[in-house]
């Protein structure tokens, strides 16, 4: 079986110097907004895995783009960008469980003494 050494093409390289420029700028944005209401955030149950999953998701996209200008094999690159999107996804999941459960919560009636 031939080995795949395919390399990503050079005319894609303005593509992902871009996107991790943008998403760069998009993490910090989110980090100073989260930083600046962070009483808010924190007096909320679900807000601060909510928090945590939009910076995931972002640097995602940093890590993923700033993988892409790595010269190296396609497969490499694929199992890195698998392995990034991996810890993203569990962070999103994780997330959406504490949002749930925080939603539960507050439907539930107080219980009597």
């Amino acid at each position: 079986m031939a080995s795949i050494t395919t390399y990503l093409s050079g005319t894609w390289t303005d593509f992902f110097v871009a996107a991790a420029g943008a998403s760069a700028a998009l993490v910090g944005l989110v980090i100073v907004a989260l930083s600046v209401n962070l009483q808010r955030i924190i007096s909320e149950q679900q807000l601060p895995s909510r928090g945590s999953a939009a910076i995931g998701a972002l640097v995602l996209i940093l890590v993923g783009s700033m993988a892409a200008l790595i010269h190296q094999p396609m497969a490499t690159l694929a199992i890195e960008i698998l392995v990034f999107a991996v810890f993203a996804w569990l962070l999103q999941v994780l997330s959406a469980r504490q949002t749930i459960v925080a939603c539960l919560e507050l439907r539930r009636p107080l219980s009597s003494q």
